[in-house]
């Protein structure tokens, strides 16, 4: 059989245990022959052994709606074949304890019936043996509750740490990801001082301001046009008179 069609059958085969175990916990309740102690007692036990048995059927309906490798699905499938064993287990205990009478599916396509003592019993009660079986049933009851307690504690605590798991390698891979942009900023912040300085160098080695004494010494004397310039008479040499007079 495929390991997913034996899942759908573990899955149907609680489902119509959930059924029957509505009629049971009705007998029980309408007994007014059992103490109200131990109806309330048996009622808790019910509730809680119900809630585990709708956990495992809803992790046999998760593992057939997701998509995994068949080395995935195979150990998956054991983990929860080792839960729905210990449900049935427990539920096997619980209807020999309350009505011996009824069986769980398993038992109805493995074994045959048990034959019980034939006895006379009213249609709304229950045998009268079932208070004696239910005190002496009533530790095992109790290992049920806190058994079956802890696996819920242990299922919600490996939920619990998958979320945390995620979130932190969500949280890792923001990190590496802030780490990235940060060396990129401060790259992009080095290129841009670089420029800056370079561009500096440039401006000042087409432009120096001159100081003011610098200035004052280029600047360029205005011609005064208009003015009148002085003329002076030159003497002639001795030399030149005496060429003068031998001509």
């Amino acid at each position: 059989m495929d390991i997913l069609e034996e899942v759908r059958e573990w899955e149907s085969t609680l489902r119509e245990e959930l059924e029957g175990l509505q009629s049971c916990k009705e007998k029980v309740e309408e007994d007014t022959s059992i103490p109200v102690q131990i109806r309330e007692r048996f009622v808790e036990v019910l509730r809680t052994l119900k809630m585990n048995m709708v956990q495992v059927m809803a992790k046999c309906s998760q593992l057939r709606s997701e998509s995994l490798t068949p080395k995935a699905v195979k150990a998956r499938a054991e983990r929860l074949r080792t839960e729905y064993n210990e449900t049935i287990k427990n539920l096997k205990k619980l209807l020999a304890t309350a009505d011996p009478s009824r069986q769980t599916q398993n038992q109805k396509s493995n074994v045959k019936a048990r034959q019980y003592a034939q006895t006379e019993v009213m249609p709304d009660k229950l045998p009268e043996n079932v208070y004696s079986v239910l005190q002496r049933e009533l530790v095992d009851l109790r290992q049920i509750i806190k058994r079956v307690k802890k696996d819920l504690k242990s299922h919600k605590h490996s939920e619990y740490e998958q979320r945390v798991e995620a979130l932190e390698m969500e949280n890792k891979r923001l990190k590496t990801q802030l780490g990235l942009m940060q060396e990129e900023h401060t790259e992009a912040l080095q290129t841009l001082h670089l420029l800056k300085s370079r561009l500096d160098r440039l401006e000042s080695q087409q432009y120096i301001p001159l100081t003011p004494s610098e200035q004052e010494r280029t600047k360029t004397p205005i011609r005064d046009t208009s003015a009148k310039r002085e003329r002076f008479l030159l003497k002639p040499s001795n030399d030149a008179e005496r060429m003068l007079s031998a001509t």
